[in-house]
């Protein structure tokens, strides 16, 4: 069994900080229970996830909430500027989790109070056009989650979580709610944005078709 070192956890710490998601998924494979150390941590300076969002490291966010499962501490300043829901530690951290995953998504950086909301209504409603322009800005790293299978494992779980019920006065509730009921949709039509994506970014040789 691997001893939690404080020395790698402080490598960990700063592979988050700097944005090295090649380092910092090396560090998590070599040395999984100091990265597991990390996992609930309510203090938000000891917090993975708040660290990616405070350094606005995008991708590391998205990889530390969809792929390893980590969630935002509830003492997280998402936004200063909006003022703070009054829900209890569990169903803060579900919360903040959402908002800051959203934003990250989208490559912003600043969390607004109408993101999850967005979400719920493509989410609802699928619809190619609408997707295929939030697909255009939308960070790679998610493109990556979603064709792995990872996003669609973390919405139903976040769908099913005993703290939707707590929380049915935000957002974020409802969008989990929606994107798990639609999600073989959703995944049908991101793959179709795709590869219209993809077709547009393929360079034009000039050649005429035969």
């Amino acid at each position: 069994m691997t001893e939690v070192n404080q020395e790698i956890r402080d490598q960990i710490k700063q592979a988050v900080t700097t944005g090295d998601l090649k380092r910092l998924r090396s560090l998590a494979s070599q040395f999984p229970e100091s990265f597991a150390s990390f996992a609930g941590g309510q203090k938000s300076e000891d917090n993975l996830v708040d660290s990616a969002w405070k350094e606005q490291k995008h991708d590391v966010l998205i990889w530390l909430v969809l792929e390893k499962g980590m969630e935002a501490s509830a003492r997280l300043k998402a936004n200063p500027v909006i003022a703070e829901y009054r829900f209890a530690d569990p169903q803060a951290r579900y919360h903040k989790t959402a908002e800051v995953l959203v934003a990250s998504i989208a490559n912003k950086n600043n969390v607004s109070g109408h993101d999850c909301r967005s979400v719920q209504s493509w989410a609802t409603y699928p619809d190619l056009g609408l997707l295929s322009k939030f697909i255009g800005r939308i960070d790679k790293q998610f493109v990556h989650q979603v064709q792995s299978g990872n996003f669609r494992k973390f919405v139903v779980r976040m769908a099913s979580d005993d703290r939707v019920k707590k929380i049915e006065t935000a957002h974020s509730a409802a969008m989990f709610v929606a994107l798990a009921e639609n999600i073989d949709k959703i995944e049908e039509r991101f793959r179709e944005a795709q590869i219209e994506r993809n077709k547009l970014a393929t360079p034009n040789t000039g050649r005429r078709p035969s």
